[in-house]
Formats: structure tokens, sequence, C-alpha cells
């Protein structure tokens, strides 16, 4: 029978199954196993009691070294306090066996003698993997340390500073081996062939320096000595090779046109480290092609005689997608479209912030809301209408006549309900041969309503609004209150070049329209570029005159108009007389 504890149980290796947890404790080439419950009662007393009971060891943590791997091919752990009792149970709830061994204190004075008392062949392995490993890594650093180390050079060239160093120009790095007392950079220096005004010295080149433009794989001239002329050079050369992209160049031997460059066949996305000498199969030119034949001498090298060779792109994984964004772009309008959209959500990143995509959404949500609501609401508006007033005619004729400058609006009730005081007709109207927003007018319909069977006159003269008027032209009336909301509206169906409208209450698509509030009238001037424009005295709020008549104010007489309107001449509304 195996020794029972509260704390552990001693047992051998195959009375313990699957699911237990056991721990092989080894001292002075002894083994036994212990059957534990991590979870619940294993801690450092446990181990002292074991130890006691196993070997007769009375404090085991003050006369040994417990050492353990938490893992199958992991480093050595000592367990020492209850911290490491806690992270050996995590260990031992993962693997569910693990050994741990005792070495005697007095034994442990060099990593030798703990080495030759570990008697786990694979600890000892790994003894001498990381003293290899050191050993590799330090002779590593030394032969860095000595590619370091600058030549001493007295060359300095002047005004020119190192883009690695020299970050902040306020405080200059200076008297160094690559620095003179003004921190230029003092023996060879590198110039970039790619990035503008881009200079290293022999320190930071030689430890690979980068930064947000220049990367390693750049191509970099090294001058020894001062040489003035180095930087338009390097500005020549970005300039021929932006010249040599856009504008072929043109042999002086030939006669006939240039042929263009030959597009590329293949293009090889591939790691961003990876690397691949084979190409693609070189082009060759037809013998059949009569473009082909060069008129040049033979000894004369033209461009026809040029080999083009494949490009090779190497472009990381995770870069395929934006190449593959920007392979689809085939022209510069479209390109230049893609910058200019970039700029524009820059700039709205910039006023609404970094989380405009959860503010768009947010209005979009609350915008589909909206539009519920306002469906609901007009779909309410129609019920009701359509419950309550089934039996009752609501509509409204307009019949409009022209004399001169002058346009007459005659609204008949022919409807069962009495039309509300305070409403306004709005009046528009398009030019022809006008493309910009339609013209405008407002027209007060006085204080009184106008009853079923009545009738009821208004007056607008157009004189330096409209330049021509026909009915031909597409017109529109509606109706509206105070609030500047849509009572009754025309016909969008109206037959071209009739003068006389039927205006109705508005339907439900009406109701989801946006108010006269936003649209611009008669009271704000269009210039000649369709932009609005300030009125001047000459252009004023008179040219609108509204007059109105009933059946019961005329006495059933129509209304009398003057037959020679002269420019200068407006009509008056009752409004404007004087009462004496």
């Amino acid at each position: 029978m195996p020794s029972q504890s509260k704390q552990f149980e001693i047992v051998q290796e195959d009375d313990l199954g699957s699911g237990d947890f056991g721990v092989l404790l080894q001292y002075d080439n002894k083994g036994q196993y212990i059957k534990v419950t991590p979870n619940r009662n294993l801690s450092k007393s446990t181990f002292i009691v074991a130890c006691k009971t196993i070997f007769n060891i009375d404090k085991v943590f003050d006369q040994c070294t417990v050492v353990t791997r938490l893992t199958k091919k992991g480093a050595p752990f000592i367990i020492h306090s209850g911290g490491d009792m806690v992270t050996f149970c995590d260990a031992l709830l993962k693997a569910r066996r693990l050994t741990v061994t005792l070495i005697p204190a007095e034994k442990i004075e060099t990593n030798v003698q703990l080495e030759n008392e570990v008697k786990d062949p694979f600890m000892q392995d790994e003894w001498k993997n990381l003293k290899e490993s050191l050993r590799r890594i330090e002779a590593n650093l030394e032969g860095k340390i000595k590619n370091f180390e600058v030549p001493f050079s007295e060359v300095v060239h002047e005004g020119v500073l190192c883009d690695g160093c020299q970050i902040n120009d306020a405080n200059r790095i200076i008297n160094t081996d690559t620095t003179d007392c003004n921190g230029f950079i003092r023996g060879p220096r590198f110039t970039c062939l790619y990035c503008h005004d881009y200079d290293l010295c022999y320190k930071c080149e030689s430890s690979g320096f980068t930064s947000d433009t220049h990367k390693v794989y750049h191509n970099m001239i090294r001058s020894n000595s001062y040489d003035p002329k180095l930087t338009r050079f390097v500005l020549a050369y970005h300039r021929a090779g932006e010249m040599d992209i856009n504008f072929p160049l043109v042999s002086k031997y030939s006669v006939s046109d240039t042929p263009p460059k030959k597009e590329l066949s293949e293009i090889k996305v591939e790691g961003f480290y990876g690397t691949n000498d084979s190409t693609s199969e070189k082009p060759t030119v037809s013998e059949s092609d009569p473009s082909s034949e060069s008129s040049a001498p033979a000894d004369a090298t033209t461009n026809t005689d040029q080999e083009f060779k494949d490009v090779i792109i190497e472009v990381g994984q995770h870069n395929k997608p934006m190449f593959d964004f920007f392979s689809k772009i085939q022209s510069e309008e479209e390109l230049s479209s893609l910058m200019q959209d970039a700029v524009s959500w820059r700039i709205a990143k910039q006023w609404y912030g970094e989380d405009i995509y959860e503010k768009l959404e947010k209005y979009e949500t609350m915008m589909k809301e909206k539009v519920q609501q306002e469906q609901a609401d007009s779909d309410a508006v129609i019920d009701e209408d359509s419950l309550g007033n089934d039996q009752k005619n609501r509509s409204l004729r307009v019949e409009m006549s022209q004399k001169g400058h002058l346009l007459t609006f005659k609204l008949f009730n022919d409807g069962d309900e009495t039309i509300p005081n305070g409403l306004k007709l709005v009046f528009q109207c398009e030019q022809r041969d006008r493309v910009s927003t339609p013209i405008k007018c407002n027209l007060q319909m006085g204080p009184n309503e106008l009853q079923p069977g009545n009738y009821k006159i208004l007056n607008f003269n157009y004189r330096g609004t409209l330049e021509e008027f026909s009915f031909d032209c597409p017109c529109k009336i509606d109706l509206i209150d105070v609030r500047d909301q849509i009572v009754y509206t025309s016909e969008e169906c109206a037959s071209p070049g009739s003068s006389v409208f039927y205006l109705k209450p508005p339907t439900c698509e009406m109701y989801r329209r946006a108010s006269y509030r936003d649209v611009p009238c008669n009271e704000e001037y269009e210039g000649r570029d369709g932009q609005y424009e300030e009125p001047n005295a000459f252009h004023s709020d008179t040219d609108v005159i509204s007059t109105s008549f009933t059946e019961q104010e005329d006495n059933g007489e129509e209304a009398v108009f003057v037959d020679s309107l002269s420019e200068d001449y407006d009509l008056l509304s009752d409004s404007d007389i004087e009462q004496v």
C-alpha cells in the first residue's frame, strides 16, 4: 500500500492515472513519485514534508537548491519563494508530470558543478548549447565593434550635415570621428540617389540607418573628398530619371519615329526579403516588322538595338492588397482623382477627428430613423385625410394670363373647403437656355379667406426679373403657409403650354420634400455666372406687385388692365393708395 498524507501521496509511476498530477523528486541518484493536487494543497510545505518523509531532509529549501524544468525543453527553473510555487503549479496543471531535482547547497559553487550534479542528459546538453550561444554572440559583437571603427580622415565636407546623426539642428553633434567643430561630415560622405538632399556619414551608413523615406537598399554615392558639384549632379540625376520615364530619347541617326517602349509582360510579386534571379523571356523583334530595321550606321547604337528586360517588383504579403489596388489605375486622370480624394479624406479627418467612421455610421443610422419617422407621420396624415375627408373636394384652380410684363393669377376655389388666409403663392418658372436655379416669386394672398365658389386675383410684374415669359416654359405653382410648408401644389404632369393649373394638397411623396426655407426665391437675385448677388437700387422688390380681388369685392366685374403699359410704369395695389 502506498503511503498516505493530507498534502501528498507516495505512489509508483504505474499507479498514476491519465488525470492525476505527479511530481518526480530526485535526490542523490534516487527518485520517488508523489501524487499531488496543484489547485488545492500544493505549497512549499508539501515539498518540505515529502522530502522529510522520503529523503530525511529537515529543511529542503535551506539545505538544497530545488531545480525543475517548467516545460520539456525549457530552461532550468529554481523554486525558492511562494511566487515560484505559483508558477510551478501553473506549469504542472498543463504538463501533469514534472521532475524536481534536489541539489545540496554546499555542492553548488560553480556552473560546472551544477552541470555535473544534474543527471538529466537533456539538461547537460542545454548547458552546453547555452555556453556555445554566448560564445557566438560575443564573437559577433566584437566583429561589429571592429566594423564601426571609422578610419581617421581630415577631409571635411563643408555645409553638409549627416541626416542620421544631426537630427536636431539646434544641438549639433560636433568634434567626433565623423563630424568637425561645426557638425559637418568628416571622412567619407554617402549621398543617396533616390532621396532629395540626403547624406550620411560613415558610421550611419555602416550601421544601416533608415528613416521614413530612406531605406537600406537605396543606391548611394561615396565621396572621399569634398566635391561642391555633387549635389547638382544628384539633382540632374533625378531629373534625368523623370525625363527617361515620360519622354523616350530619340536617336539622332534614325529618320523614323522612335518605337514605343515595350510594356511589362510580367510582374512577379514575392516576399519583401525574397530574391529571384530568374527573369521573364526577353522580347524579340519580329523580322517582318519594318520598324525593326535601323537606318543608322553600323557603328552607331540606336534605341531599336536596346534590349528590354522584365522588371521584378518585390513587395511583402502585407503590401499585396495595396499593390493590387494601384495596379488597376490605367490613366493619370484616375490617379489625380484618387489623390484628390485622399486629400479630401485627410481634411475630413482633421475636421471631424480620427473616429470619422463611427460618426458616419451614427449619422447614417440617425438619418434612416428620421426617414422612417417622417414616412410614418406622412402615412398617418394620409390615413387621417382618407378616413375623415373622403367625401370632400379640396381642389383649387388657377388660371394664368399675360399682358405685357404683367402676369395675372386668378384662383378659383372649386372645392368644398375654405382656403385659409395668410397663405403665399409661390410661382416658379424655368427660362429657356438657362442652366441656373429657376426664377421664383412670392405673392401674398392677403388677410381674407377664399370661400368655396369664390375667386381671388393676384398680379405679378416680372419686369427686370424675367427676360421673357412663355407658357411653353415649365412652370409650377404652390401655396405655402407661414411656416413655409406646402399646403397646395400643382400637378407635376401638367401639359406644356397650358395656362390652367390644378392645385391639390401634397401627397406622401411631397411630404418628404424639403421646405421652401432652403430654396432661393426672387428676394435673392442671380448673377451672370449662376451665383446669387445682393440686390441693388435699380432692382428691388417693388417689381413684384400683388393685387387681390374676390367675387364679393368686385361685384362680379372683371379686372381692368391698361393696354399701354410702359417700361417705367408699375401697377399699384390697394394698399399703396393713401386713405384720406
